[in-house]
């Protein structure tokens, strides 16, 4: 039984993420000798192969198909809103966080002054979101 193209894409990057997540995977299994040795390789192996094997077969051993696919849809519409809206929410990210650091520092807000997780996710993915939001609505 013959492999079709696409699936013969995929055969180098398993076979190079094989070794890869297997030494991986001994070595965890190493760090937990509480754990039985070769269930920890088996386990951690089969979960991270997928991951290594597609960024291989993304990042490295099939970029041209990448790079064609984005350039392919480097004009649609949907992404330039979402180009749009992260370069957006990145710029108003970092003045808002500066923002934030000094308005908590000068009120002597302590809830605010020091900048968190929460500060960071709640102004970057609202702002993302309001911006996507007002492109798709004002190019309708």
């Amino acid at each position: 039984m013959a492999l079709s193209p696409s699936a013969r894409r995929w055969v180098a990057p398993v076979l190079i993420s094989l070794p890869l997540t297997a030494a991986l995977a001994t070595f965890v299994a190493w760090r937990r000798p509480d754990q039985p040795f070769w269930l920890v390789v088996a386990v951690f192996t089969v979960v991270l192969l997928p991951t290594v094997a597609t960024g291989l077969k993304v990042l490295v051993t099939d970029r041209a198909t990448t790079d064609r696919e984005i350039a392919a849809h480097q004009h649609d519409v949907e992404t330039s809103w979402v180009k749009e809206a992260g370069s957006t929410a990145f710029f108003v990210l970092i003045g808002g966080l500066i923002f934030a650091e000094t308005l908590g520092d000068v009120l002597r807000l302590s809830w605010l002054s020091p900048v968190g997780l929460p500060h960071v996710l709640v102004l970057g993915l609202g702002t993302f979101a309001v911006t996507y939001w007002y492109e798709r609505r004002s190019a309708s």
